[in-house]
């Protein structure tokens, strides 16, 4: 392509026109590319692999030194404080340990009325007792106390030394009218 002298419009501006684009060479030691070998591949597969659990295994270092960090530092602002308290006058046995010698039979326990709500109460040999309220029985052999353990429906459980006893709901007899 002939090169031509610039008019004076031009101020020097040349344009040139290029019909074929300008192939740029690539050149290379190797006329043909090299194989990769399947061990080649798997090498690089298992090295991604290993890079991953490599990261994994720093992320779970980091988050365990941090719940650690975490739990130190609440256990030293917040100590643990146990309070203990006296016995309820409620544990006490009211007839003391001889009470629970004397034996006990539940027919001497009359259970005339459960109630089933917050808290549970019950009527047995006519006094009113919720769960863990003691009762002192009267018997032949003389006073025996028991300890409501639990109120059920249909019947009520009572500790009495190292026995439990239970006494049935008595259903309400009714009168015969005349």
């Amino acid at each position: 392509m002939p090169i031509e002298t610039p008019t004076p419009e031009d101020e020097g501006l040349q344009m040139v026109h290029r019909s074929e684009p300008q192939s740029k060479v690539i050149y290379s030691d190797s006329l043909t590319a090299d194989e990769q070998t399947s061990s080649e591949v798997i090498d690089e597969e298992s090295s991604a692999g290993r890079r991953l659990l490599v990261l994994l295994l720093i992320l779970l270092g980091l988050a365990v030194s941090a719940a650690g960090t975490i739990y130190w530092i609440q256990a030293r602002h917040f100590p643990v404080v146990v309070a203990i308290s006296p016995p309820d006058i409620r544990d006490r046995d009211p007839t003391g340990k001889q009470g629970a010698l004397i034996p006990l039979s539940p027919d001497l326990l009359h259970v005339t009325s459960i109630a089933l709500g917050d808290p549970r109460l019950t009527i047995v040999n006519g006094k009113r007792l919720a769960e863990e309220d003691w009762l002192v029985v009267k018997t032949p052999q003389g006073e025996a106390s028991v300890r409501v353990i639990s109120i059920q429906d249909g019947f009520v459980r009572f500790k009495h030394g190292g026995n439990t006893i239970d006494a049935r709901l008595q259903v309400a007899q009714t009168m015969p009218q005349h």
